[in-house]
Order: structure tokens, then sequence, then C-alpha cells
């Protein structure tokens, strides 16, 4: 065998394997968050046959590849044979009928894909998430999105995977372009096989403006998504008011002096003020108690820089630095329809958890009971703190099977994060539980595939009417369950 020169020296930069002469060394991998630490044997291949090759030797054990780690979920956990892609870093373009397409290895950065981008194209993802560190095999595979268009998911034109031959189970190339195995491939979770590169329709690059204003209801948030659409906003906590990053984009032209200066000083603001202290105020919060991290967020929204507008290109408005600060989060998909519900729920929730008196109306009081949550709301009382806004985004729907906005209509998604370390998050953990249980039963939502997940398929199979016939397709070329994990086989229910 020749897996000695794929033998991972380092992997993301700070791993080392602990015996070096071994052929393939155990590692042990940490996601972001922290909360999910493995060991596993690992492999960096450089070229596609090197994959065939550790896919037909190893097809008896579990293998799944590996990208940036920035996720919270069980996703990317294989106490087996994992797979470095970091290699598989090529980006191409060609034009494809009327667009430009980006062809992406599959452990491509989206950071470098936009860097290249960028320097040989007019051209631009046709989404951004808040960050673009992440590997475009990692996105696409658990539905990463932005706010005021679909996920990145939606926009892949084709993916070619390594997988199983089912006839005689050695490992080959499968290419999806069409139809419902790539409906199924754009978002599946490393169920479907090793990702090798991605098709990605692009689109000329673009300007972003943005004001932040504050906002005392829902309404008044909404209201101007029709004039602003591709905005988000924040809802603080104990305060229940809110801070909208009213946003719309502007067709490419060049800045000017005025727009330049300002601009650099918005990217400074938001760099120093936004991504460092407060998330320095947040951690010196949880320090002093619950009452500090209540005060704060009743401040907060007076430290941000309101009434002014800004406009940018768009990676540099729409992207931020959340990863500075190790974090966890869970985020729900709430179909638009019923986000004044859901918005209802979490204030009570949040109130109740911490501890503190809030008025509900008499219909959600009567959905909680009939859901057999009211009680157990109430046997919470007082033992957890939010402390940090909920933030919601607005995700069109998207044409795949498994991303979480799948199907005919729009959702907004709701952040829930925690700054509290790793080994203190149990109160997270049952605010999460009751919480998540509530919003998917009350308002069918659903849950981000790399985020905290607090259901099993039993309860979100109802939502997700396409996931059986998902999981045929990812049983046909991979029967033995190579590439699945115990987190993937909670969710989606494989056997």
């Amino acid at each position: 065998m020749r897996f000695s020169k794929t033998v991972i020296p380092k992997l993301i930069g700070r791993l080392l394997p602990e015996e070096r002469s071994r052929a393939h060394p155990r590692l042990e991998l940490t996601n972001f968050g922290g909360n999910e630490v493995w060991k596993a044997r690992c492999y960096r291949p450089e070229n596609e046959e090197d994959v065939l090759e550790i896919l037909n030797f190893h097809k008896k054990e579990r293998i799944r590849p590996v990208g940036a780690l920035h996720s919270w979920s069980g996703a990317p956990v294989c106490r087996s044979i994992m797979l470095d892609m970091s290699c598989f870093d090529s980006v191409e373009t060609f034009p494809r009928e009327d667009k430009l397409i980006a062809r992406l290895g599959g452990g491509t950065s989206l950071q470098r894909a936009l860097d290249v981008l960028h320097a040989t194209t007019g051209h631009t993802f046709p989404v951004q998430g808040a960050i673009s560190k992440q590997s475009i095999a990692g996105a696409i595979s658990t539905a990463t999105h932005g706010s005021g268009g679909p996920s990145l998911s939606h926009f892949v034109k084709g993916i070619r995977v390594a997988a199983y031959d089912p006839r005689n189970k050695r490992a080959k190339i499968y290419k999806y372009e069409c139809g419902e195995e790539l409906r199924a491939a754009r978002c599946a979770l490393g169920t479907l096989g090793v990702i090798l590169s991605v098709d990605l329709e692009t689109v000329p690059k673009y300007l972003v403006e943005e004001t932040l204003v504050t906002r005392g209801s829902l309404a008044e948030v909404l209201r101007e998504y029709e004039r602003m659409p591709l905005s988000q906003f924040a809802y603080f906590p104990y305060r229940w008011d809110f801070l909208a990053y009213q946003r719309r984009a502007h067709i490419q032209r060049p800045l000017t002096s005025g727009e330049k200066i300002f601009g650099a000083f918005f990217a400074a603001n938001n760099f120093l003020g936004t991504d460092i202290l407060f998330h320095v105020l947040v951690k010196g919060a949880l320090a002093l108690g619950n009452s500090a991290s209540r005060g704060l967020m009743h401040l907060a929204p007076k430290l941000a820089l309101t009434g002014k507008t800004n406009i940018g290109p768009s990676h540099d408005i729409l992207t931020m630095a959340h990863d500075l600060f190790q974090h966890e989060e869970m985020e729900v998909f709430i179909p638009e329809r019923k986000l004044d519900q859901a918005i209802e729920l979490l204030r009570y929730a949040t109130s109740v958890f911490a501890g503190l008196d809030v008025e509900m109306t008499g219909p959600l009081v009567q959905a909680l009971k009939n859901q057999e949550l009211y009680d157990e709301l109430q046997s919470h009382r007082g033992t957890y703190t939010q402390h940090y806004p909920f933030f919601f985004r607005y995700v069109h729907p998207e044409d795949d099977m498994l991303g979480m906005a799948s199907g005919s209509q729009a959702y907004f998604s709701c952040s829930v994060f925690t700054y509290f370390g790793p080994d203190n998050r149990d109160r997270y953990y049952r605010f999460c539980s009751w919480l998540g249980r509530a919003l998917h039963r009350i308002v069918d939502a659903r849950f981000h595939w790399g985020k905290h997940v607090p259901l099993g398929h039993q309860e979100l199979s109802r939502v997700y009417p396409e996931m059986p016939r998902f999981r045929e397709l990812a049983q046909a070329t991979d029967p033995n369950g190579v590439f699945r994990n115990d987190f993937v086989n909670e969710v989606l229910g494989f056997q």
C-alpha cells in the first residue's frame, strides 16, 4: 500500500500526530465549539486515486471527510477513518448557458474560492454566510446560508463524489448533475460519499448597502424587508426590542473616496466594537453573574452605530469575525408565516428560564399545555439566563431534499448562542432541549444540521417529507453505511 505519502503531518494547522512512525496515526480532533472531541486515523489524499484506494482498503470501517471543523453538531465525528481533503483546493471557472460556473475542489475553503473568483473574474457567490472559513464540501453538506436568499446548496449545479458501486462493492466516482440525485447531494450530511468537486453557480459582483436601526416591534422590522431584502435582525432578551441590519444589493460600481473612507471606519468599528469589545463584555458579564448579563443585553443596542449608511463589496458587508471567541449555537428554522408565534414563545421561555415574570397569551399557554410542555417549562424557572442576542436571518425556499429551507416556503432562522465554555453548557443544553421541542411541535421548526440539534429522526421526519427517499438514495451507493456516523443515523433514521 502507498498510504505513507498521504499521512497527515498536521491537521487544521494545530493538530499533530501522536505517533509519526505509524502508517496512519490516530489524531485527536476538536471542533470549533470544543463540545466534540474524538480520535481517528487520518489521511490526506492528494488525488482522486488516493481517495478510491483508501475507500477500498477501509470499506468495512467508517469514513468521514474533515473540513474546517467549524460546526457544533456531531456531523463530522468519526472515530475510525477521516480524510483531510485540503489538497482538493482547485478553483476553475467555465461558462454554462448564460451562467459562469465555479468548479471547486471539495476541500477548497470559501475564502480561497472567493479570493480566486474576485481576482480572476467579475463574479462572486450568490449568497454569503457570516464567515468564509468552511470548506465548500462542508458548507453545502449542511446548507450554509445567509439572509435574503436560498442556501448555498441551492446553487450547486453539479457534484462529483467517491462512493461504492453496489454491484462489486468497489469505490468509484459518481457525477450528479440533474434529477433527484443532485437534489439529494446538494445537502447530504456526508452520507452520499466523499465530495471531490462542486460546480457552483456564481453571480456578478455586487455592492451591499447597510444601515443599523433599532425597532420596537417585529412588525416594524418586517415592514422594511421589501425595501431591504438582505436584512437580518437581532432580538435582545430582557429588553425585547430589535436591532435591524437593513441591507440591500446595488449593481457593482467604483466606490467614491468618501464611501471608501467611511467603509474603512465602519469595518474598524465592526471589528473592534462588535467582533471584539462586545464579546469581551459578554464573557466578562458571564463571569460577574446573571444580573450583569441581563444588564448588558439592555445596554448593547445603545452601543451600536445606528442611523449611518455604509456601502461596500458584498463579502465585506455580509461577513463577520464571530469565530474569534469560542461558542456554541443552535439555529432553528421557523416558517415565515409562524414567526410571530415563535417570537412570543421565545420571549416567554427565555424569561421563565431566567426566573423573570412575563405575560403570555392564552393560546400559547394552551398550545404548550396540549404538548405537555407547560409544566416542564415552569420546572426550569430560574435555571438559565440567556446572555446573547437572538439573531434572525431570512432564508428563501431551496431546491434540495434536506436543506433547512427545502420545499416551497420561506423560513426565518433564529440563532441561539452561548459563550459558556464546553464544560459549562449543561444549562444551555436544557434550555435548547425545551425550546427546540416547543418550536418544533408548535411552529414546525427545523434545525441547522451543522449546529446543536436536540431532536432525533422520529421528530424531524415530520418536517422533512423527502427524508425516506433520501435514505434510499444514500443506501444505494453506501449499502454498508461506511459514510454514516452516530449523528446522521440518529437525525436521519438510518438503521
